[in-house]
């Protein structure tokens, strides 16, 4: 189920990144302080391997000129997103820094349920956007995306 879950929102993610381009978002969406442009993307690139090695794989990669895009999801609905996810999407970050030029990166994290207490104070430190599931389906609605699937009523 869980792999399932991952799928679905690995594939809403880049239609919420094209529907977005060339808008000022709210950074309520991201859990951020200001207003988010979106860049006109050239591409967007699912599961992008930079190099070989363990958790060296970025659900999701944005370009915009030199302007990055790294996101990652985490669909789990049974407890929060500690710090281990975070710094693994901060390193997968620093490993794009220095694989292609980067001038501007922006980090993304879908956490369905949270972040933990550290792992927000983690993010704002790092500058990492985060949405959970209420986020994400109040971005889709404000893009006129279709909200995420709920799989729980599948096997209620």
């Amino acid at each position: 189920m869980k792999s399932i879950q991952n799928s679905a929102i690995k594939t809403i993610v880049p239609e919420e990144v094209y529907t977005a381009q060339r808008q000022t978002l709210s950074g309520e969406f991201f859990h951020y302080a200001s207003d988010i442009k979106i860049p006109d993307f050239s591409y967007v690139n699912h599961r992008v391997r930079l190099s070989s090695g363990k958790n060296r794989e970025i659900d999701l990669l944005g370009a915009a000129g030199p302007e990055k895009w790294v996101c990652q999801s985490k669909w789990v609905e049974s407890k929060k997103i500690g710090m281990n996810d975070l710094k693994k999407l901060n390193q997968q970050a620093e490993a794009l820094k220095t694989e292609m030029k980067v001038v501007f990166l922006k980090k993304w994290i879908f956490a369905c349920k949270e972040l933990t207490a550290k792992a927000e104070q983690f993010a704002c430190d790092h500058e990492i956007f985060w949405s959970t599931r209420k986020e994400m389906d109040a971005l889709l609605d404000y893009l006129n995306l279709r909200p995420l699937y709920s799989f729980s009523e599948c096997y209620e």
